[in-house]
């Protein structure tokens, strides 16, 4: 990192030069003539006072941009009393604060608080995080609790490492750590009727954190983040205004975005049950602050329970995608985050996989080679059997944050498929389905029913399957022939006669595309 230095530098030295002969004079006046020192054996404190660092910071980096989303700059001034904190490459903590702040270009004189003395050409590594001091440091790591909230300002994370100059002098040059999204004053647009309550919010993605720590490692600062979860909940009470107007939080909702995270949607729940979301159109980026004000959320139709009961949970009517139940839905990959295809009405490709299909992605979960997706090694993660999907990669949970609903486990399906035994149920399958091919569960007493689609499932090539064989992924994990394809499904087969109809259980390759049908934990 190249240094810089100009007149707030050399203005600090010589500020830091007179102070330090003054108190030199003031020590020699009030000691008798016995006690005084000769010129030539300065004691030690002099000593280290006349190499005390004459430091400066930078404006620091813009992280303004420009989106549909209201967006301001995390921090892009400096402020008298302002706190600067790190260590030195030795662990040794230092702090300085903001003295003065040129008015033309917005660069700060900081002031040294402490006597650690500084060296030329060796590194140092500077923090400002609001409120805190080198008194947060544990050695030379500083942990953050982001769920923390400020009334008016979002949380502020910047980071530099800087050379020492000779003086010794150094610029500090900081960059913002994390993007934060903040929620304020949404819009309803009259969807709240009278007796409504808003009672939470839940903000739902790919890693997204409430804790991080910045700390030394091999020579330079390093962020560790908590273990990523998918959404983050506030619990928030709000009565609902007029109809069409705002309503404001008793504080704002900060969230925070790991460099390599994303923010699908927030969505906010009413006391009746009810759900309502507003979906951001573009990916939070590292160091941006994003302010989602008077932003109109639309009403979420939750998946409809089919009345059915089986492995302790509620089976929804319809596959995810789709509200009739002999429709296909979307198709997903196991464990991604979002569809490929769509057979709700015209079956077609999600936008930008026309060509791509279902081949595997590196960077997702589920793959980190390409070329090798099928061998034991190349996922990231469930590699081991018996393992369920974490909320993160659960596309239900993603879809219906905090509302229940998730994809079922191996074991759900084999207590739905059970249920063709029960004396209580009538199992159909076949050309009692006609022209619609699957299996179906009926209770005798209530009417209730759930249908599983036998035809039209894509395969990991992305070519369709024959007609009288459907596929539904579990959210469940496995290992076989030594190698991790970690993801089962339950095969629906319907005989070419249409004579039988069963569910069989197997493995596939994550990047298979199959079907989605929503459960929630009976309550």
């Amino acid at each position: 990192m190249k240094v810089k230095t100009g007149k707030f530098c050399k203005a600090m030295s010589k500020k830091l030069f007179v102070l330090a002969g003054a108190v030199l004079a003031l020590y020699s006046v009030s000691c008798t003539k016995q006690e005084m020192i000769p010129v030539d054996e300065t004691p030690a404190h002099a000593a280290e006072a006349a190499v005390m660092l004459s430091a400066t910071a930078a404006v620091p980096e813009s992280s303004r941009v420009a989106l549909a989303e209201e967006a301001t700059g995390l921090k892009s001034s400096w402020e008298v009393g302002d706190r600067i904190f790190g260590f030195k490459s030795d662990g040794t903590p230092f702090d300085f604060e903001v003295q003065s702040v040129d008015p033309s270009s917005g660069a700060a004189t900081l002031a040294q608080i402490g006597s650690t003395t500084f060296t030329p050409g060796e590194t140092i590594f500077a923090i400002y995080a609001t409120g805190k001091t080198s008194a947060d440091l544990a050695g030379t790591k500083c942990s953050f609790d982001l769920s923390l909230q400020d009334q008016d300002t979002p949380p502020v994370v910047m980071s530099c490492s800087a050379s020492v100059a000779a003086g010794p002098s150094v610029c500090f040059t900081f960059q913002n750590e994390l993007s934060i999204v903040g929620v304020k004053d949404p819009m309803f647009s009259g969807a709240l009727s009278e007796g409504k309550l808003v009672r939470k919010l839940v903000l739902s993605g790919q890693k997204i954190v409430s804790s991080f720590s910045l700390s030394l490692s091999g020579g330079e600062l390093v962020a560790e983040y908590d273990a990523p979860k998918n959404f983050i909940l506030r619990d928030v009470r709000i009565t609902p205004v007029e109809s069409g107007g705002n309503l404001t939080f008793a504080e704002p909702v900060y969230i925070a975005v790991v460099p390599s995270g994303t923010i699908a949607k927030f969505t906010l729940q009413d006391n009746k049950g009810n759900f309502y979301e507003y979906a951001l159109n573009k990916a939070p980026e590292k160091g941006k602050y994003y302010r989602l004000k008077d932003k109109t959320l639309n009403t979420v139709t939750l998946p409809e329970v089919s009345g059915i009961e089986a492995g302790s949970v509620a089976w929804s009517k319809s596959n995810l995608g789709t509200d009739k139940p002999a429709n296909m839905g979307y198709v997903f990959r196991w464990s991604d985050c979002k569809h490929l295809y769509d057979y709700a009405s015209d079956p077609k490709w999600a936008e930008g996989y026309e060509s791509t299909g279902f081949l595997p992605e590196a960077g997702q979960c589920y793959c980190t080679d390409p070329l090798g997706n099928s061998e034991k090694g190349t996922y990231s993660k469930y590699l081991e059997p018996g393992l369920v999907l974490d909320p993160v990669d659960d596309i239900v949970q993603l879809t219906y944050p905090c509302s229940g609903w998730r994809m079922p486990t191996v074991e759900e399906f084999k207590a739905l498929y059970a249920l063709k035994d029960d004396s209580g149920f009538t199992y159909t399958y076949g050309d009692a389905l006609s022209p619609n091919i699957g299996i179906k569960f009926k209770n005798n007493s209530t009417n209730a029913e759930v249908y599983l689609r036998a035809n039209q499932t894509l395969f990991s090539s992305g070519t369709t399957s024959a007609i009288n064989i459907g596929r539904y992924w579990t959210s469940s994990s496995t290992t076989a022939n030594d190698k991790s394809y970690a993801a089962q499904y339950a095969r629906i087969v319907v005989s070419s006669k249409k004579t039988t109809g069963e569910m069989r259980f197997d493995i596939a390759v994550r990047h298979s595309g199959y079907s989605v049908r929503p459960v929630k934990p009976v309550s």
